[in-house]
């Protein structure tokens, strides 16, 4: 799959012809690359996706004047910040395109924008091309209650892709509890 075969899935939820490619130069197809990016980044903001998250290691920049004693400028993939240092209780902020804390090193997750449609999650694709049919509705089929419509699809196919999402990731026993087999033994 590729950024027109998404599109066309899209297109087809509107009930529009499909596009040979995105730089075809039909209306559609300059429409579909207009919203394209734009739609891939809200989503990616959306949540913090397994598949769009990353660490880097960041370097200081100039100081900010008040507040905070350090700052560092973040990664131009860097849609969301998520942690830094992997501290609890460390105080940081984004301003702009930079972090700033009162912490002498930085190492952060983010969620990155991820521009390689076979590295997405098969359901950030499906929540993904129903936030781009609501976009192409409006701008494309001019149908204002039909993209208002697929907005909310699209926040329920959000909701099912989010809890997939969240499941695929360790969580500490609270209890302490041992393995049942370290019991056994």
């Amino acid at each position: 799959m590729n950024a027109t075969d998404i599109c066309n899935v899209a297109l087809g939820m509107i009930g529009q012809n499909f596009i040979t490619a995105l730089d075809d130069g039909t209306h559609t197809a300059n429409q579909c690359k207009l919203f394209f990016e734009p739609a891939r980044d809200a989503c990616l903001r959306d949540h913090l996706w397994n598949f769009a998250q990353k660490r880097a290691i960041l370097a200081q920049t100039t100081a900010p004047a008040a507040q905070w004693s350090y700052a560092y400028q973040l990664p131009a993939d860097c849609l969301r910040m998520i942690a830094l240092n992997a501290e609890a209780g460390l105080e940081w902020a984004v301003e702009g395109r930079t972090v700033v804390a009162d912490a002498p090193s930085a190492t952060i997750l983010y969620v990155a924008k991820v521009d390689d449609v076979n590295l997405w999650d098969a359901l950030f694709i499906d929540a993904f091309t129903v936030l781009l049919a609501s976009k192409l509705a409006l701008a494309v089929a001019h149908d204002a209650a039909y993209s208002t419509e697929l907005l909310k699809l699209y926040n329920l196919r959000l909701a099912d892709a989010k809890a997939v999402d969240g499941q695929e990731q360790g969580v500490p026993d609270p209890l302490g509890a041992p393995d049942l087999i370290e019991v056994r033994d």
